[in-house]
């Protein structure tokens, strides 16, 4: 491990450090270049790379892309020479952004430890540049052993009121930067004259080092914070040379003051910010967590670990609630709970632990190594444990059911492996490998990069095509027609070119998506269970498991063929003839409630289990925030009703925004959701009513993992779907048990499912846009506060007793392992293999054809002009070999035909 650092300076180097060396499996030898002198640094000639089978590169060594450069310079062997195993650990990436891939592509680097979300990662390290290259996510910063041993002061003893520490950050780190020595300058002004002790500062001198610094934390009642990162980064140095033109231009400016960011900002740094989302936890809120000290921050994400209300304090950037957060943390007990909740479920939680972070590299390590030692198509060892397969058609981090379910798997004894594609319409640059923490693997392809797998050998129309090959064939088939003959093939009546054209695509996603993730599964290997997200991806599982002679289970999140309002009859029932061709072939059907498995079961004639969409215990609320809720309602006399999801049409947010001028004026509506165009739409319509940004507000989206705390922030829950689309009069939303975790009360539309279990339980009131009773009368009904408390009490119990993941599932894994029992686990089989997704060219590119088409956006189906494959553009010499001389002539002449008019477009 090569790195840069003093022993005694900051010690959460020290700490990650030795933390490292202790924690891993393999033999680790520091290689510390400190005190060397003079720039740029570089290893001395006496190391010698053949002495190690790997090199790990530090953090601190690699802040500069001069010194990583200049490391190899003197040794005898060069990194892109060196044939161990190479890892480069990197943090600050949003400084000399473009470097970095620059460098791990020029020295060969295997690895990278990188700070980047797996959303952002490819912005920073695209595939065409860094190649073959292991990814593993990572936090700044680490819970060391010794911090759960921290005395802590009680707060009433500490003598420092509020305290920070910030820093100067270069202009060019953007917003993030400037906060970090705003937030303290900000809060001592406003609170002046508030008789506070203060130790707040943001120069160098002041800084604290070794233990010194935690009996500073240790000393203080509240510490302040920002997120850690930025959220700009300049990637060709444009951005770094237009700040030293304007730090020359505004020599008269206190660069530490707020006029001189804001100037620039105004000025250039705008078009650059939020390019890259680089804003993460610091180790600063690890260590305040470990001394118990309150936690005042910037709102933010903080990495989805640190709870707004449950960790820390959110402090609003205009200060506007800083005085009510004072209140809270002047009672003791309140403050109390909230560090004492930080440090049980963060500080001594093994997630955030040096040990579980440096076990994820080891294993990344440890399997690169294996491979060097053996044949360079060596696979990937997994375990001897039952193998799963989740297949779905999106990325596998968009739906919350895809992780609920696959962490369900893991905890009932399987190893799993999630298979999915990019978001809807990202054209991912190749595979994607991605290690989860609790040793799931996550697999991502480009649905439109396929070697068209869903085609048959002449082995397979021998041996016979599987239900799901035959229906990805027709479907294929029906591409290819004309518009008049589809019309006339499929019973189209009412053809208009937007239902041809919606009806082409999702042809189109059909052969891509199974195509996909056929093609891959095949090169991972064998598996004993395949699941199937949604019928958008039977047709490959239901190869897949005949194949593999694996458990087929078919988990539905919809009512499929009604899943687009728009759709026609026709294209209902094409759907619904597919739908039920292959759902009987599973060996386990669920769906999201029992009215749609009741529903299913009397349309294709079996039976489905219902299994709903539920949150885990682990996100239930805390006893004591609803209590801290009642208080602040009881001060502020307002109820605040909350909508928390996709702004969706169908989801009758205009009739909502439209009702409420008809409510009490105590009631308050928040709306949480991605913003697009659809959002303005109803600003608008909120403004028209006179009530925008006075009783009706919209909220940013926040991340999935704070989708319930950010819930708790409201009083009340809303469901306003329309009951007569059959998806929506079936459904359980997400935001169903969600709220119930927040200890949300629940109104709700007449919706099936929902609306019997609201009842059943009094867990809120039933309201119907356009009968008996109103919104005004369900709103109404819980303003009393006594009732709203009771219904709050009695909602987040409900979620721990009987309405969370671990409970409703329980009977589908039961029945999953009694399947599972019945196959041989330990039947010859080879081992799982990632080795082909670090070559992109295993997933080839066709031809993309121009197609008047339908995009997803939030939930909807949006009319664009946007490029899709399809699936047919090109054939390939395989594909005429294996199939063409197996048609009849006929047929051939019909499909010549087809091809040339389509390719001639």
């Amino acid at each position: 491990m090569i790195a840069f650092y003093e022993p005694h300076g900051i010690s959460t180097v020290y700490d990650y450090v030795t933390a490292w060396q202790r924690a891993s499996r393999l033999n680790i030898a520091v290689l510390n270049l400190w005190p060397l002198s003079g720039s740029p640094i570089s290893i001395p000639p006496s190391v010698d790379l053949d002495d190690f089978d790997g090199i790990i590169v530090h953090p601190t060594i690699a802040y500069s892309p001069e010194n990583l450069f200049a490391l190899d310079t003197r040794i005898k062997m060069t990194f892109d020479a060196y044939t161990g195993v190479k890892i480069l650990v990197k943090q600050d990436e949003h400084i000399c952004s473009a470097r970095w891939a620059e460098f791990i592509a020029a020295k060969k680097f295997d690895v990278l430890v990188t700070c980047l979300s797996p959303e952002e990662v490819r912005k920073v390290y695209p595939r065409d540049i860094v190649g073959d290259l292991e990814i593993v996510h990572a936090l700044t910063g680490y819970v060391p052993q010794h911090f759960r041993d921290i005395p802590a002061r009680p707060l009433r003893q500490r003598p420092i009121d509020i305290s920070y520490r910030g820093s100067i950050q270069p202009l060019f780190v953007g917003r993030l930067g400037f906060e970090k020595r705003q937030i303290g300058y900000a809060v001592e002004k406003a609170m002046a004259n508030a008789g506070l002790n203060f130790d707040i500062s943001s120069r160098p001198e002041d800084r604290i080092h070794g233990s010194a610094w935690f009996d500073f934390l240790g000393s203080s009642r509240i510490v302040l914070g920002t997120e850690s990162g930025s959220n700009l980064f300049d990637f060709d140095g444009s951005v770094a040379h237009w700040c030293q033109e304007y730090a020359t231009r505004n020599r008269n400016l206190d660069k530490s003051g707020e006029e001189y960011y804001y100037k620039a900002h105004h000025e250039f740094l705008n078009r650059f910010e939020g390019n890259v989302s680089y804003a993460t936890i610091s180790p600063r809120h690890l260590e305040a967590a470990a001394t118990r000290s309150v936690q005042v921050l910037y709102e933010g994400r903080y990495s989805g670990i640190f709870e707004p209300y449950r960790h820390y304090l959110p402090l609003k950037r205009d200060l506007s609630n800083l005085d009510e957060l004072l209140d809270f943390v002047r009672d003791e007990q309140q403050a109390n709970r909230l560090t004492e909740a930080a440090f049980e479920e963060i500080i001594k939680n093994n997630r955030f632990t040096y040990e579980r972070f440096v076990s994820q590299v080891d294993d990344v390590a440890e399997r690169l190594l294996a491979q060097r030692r053996a044949p360079a198509s060596a696979p990937t060892p997994l375990s001897t444990r039952p193998r799963a397969l989740l297949l779905m058609s999106h990325d596998p981090d968009q739906d919350p059911r895809i992780e609920w379910m696959s962490r369900g798997l893991r905890t009932n004894g399987f190893d799993v492996v999630e298979l999915g594609t990019y978001r809807f319409t990202q054209i991912g640059p190749s595979p994607s490998l991605e290690h989860l923490v609790d040793g799931r693997i996550r697999v991502r392809v480009e649905r439109k990069r396929h070697d068209y797998a869903m085609m048959p050998t002449p082995f397979d129309i021998n041996r016979g095509l599987t239900i799901g090959q035959q229906q990805i064939l027709m479907i294929l088939g029906f591409v290819m027609l004309p518009n008049d003959v589809l019309a006339k093939r499929i019973g189209a009546i009412d053809v208009n070119p937007e239902t041809i054209d919606r009806f082409r695509f999702l042809c189109l996603h059909f052969v891509n998506t199974n195509s996909a993730l056929l093609q891959a599964a095949r090169q991972i290997g064998v598996f004993d269970v395949v699941i199937a997200c949604d019928l958008d991806t039977m047709p490959a599982a239901q190869t897949l498991a005949t194949e593999y002679s694996a458990v087929l289970a078919y988990d539905a999140h919809e009512y499929w063929p009604h899943s687009h309002q728009a759709s026609r009859h026709w294209e209902r029932e094409f759907w619904g003839h597919i739908d039920r061709a292959l759902a009987p072939l599973a060996d386990i059907r669920s769906t999201v409630s029992t009215p749609l498995a009741e529903e299913m079961a009397k349309d294709y004639g079996v039976f489905f289990q219902c299994v709903p969409n539920c949150a885990l215990v682990e996100d239930a609320c805390k006893d004591e925030l609803l209590i801290q809720r009642r208080e602040k309602r009881k001060r502020r006399q307002t109820v605040t009703f909350l909508y928390q999801g996709a702004f969706a049409r169908g989801r009758n947010l205009e009739s909502l925004i439209a009702a409420w001028p008809g409510t009490d004026k105590r009631a308050i509506l928040w709306l949480r959701g991605p913003h697009w165009h659809y959002a303005d739409d109803l600003k608008a319509l909120a403004r028209q009513t006179g009530l925008l940004d006075k009783r009706i507000f919209f909220h940013d989206a926040v991340v999935e993992s704070q989708l319930v705390s950010a819930a708790a922030e409201a009083d009340v829950g809303i469901i306003p779907y329309d009951p007569a689309d059959i998806n929506n009069r079936f459904a359980c939303p997400n935001k169903f048990s969600q709220y119930l975790a927040a200890g949300l009360p629940i109104i709700s539309t007449p919706i099936k499912y929902v609306s019997s279990l609201v009842r059943a339980n009094d867990l809120g009131a039933i309201f119907d846009f356009a009968g008996s009773p109103s919104l005004a009368d369900a709103v109404n009904s819980l303003l009393d506060e006594g009732r709203l408390f009771d219904c709050s009490t009695r909602a987040r119990q409900y979620f721990l007793d009987e309405f969370n993941w671990e409970t409703v599932s329980r009977p589908f894994y039961e029945e999953l392992r009694a399947c599972v029992g019945q196959i041989d686990i330990l039947r010859t089989r080879p081992d799982l293999d990632f080795a082909w997704i670090s070559n992109g060219r295993t997933m080839r590119d066709f031809a993309i054809q121009q197609y008047p088409s339908f995009v997803h956006h939030s939930g909807n189906v949006e009319s664009k002009q946007v490029s899709v494959a399809p699936a047919v553009a090109q054939s390939s010499y395989r594909f005429a070999r294996a199939v063409w001389h197996t048609l009849p002539v006929p047929a051939r002449r019909r499909i010549r035909a087809g091809l040339e008019a389509l390719l001639s477009r």
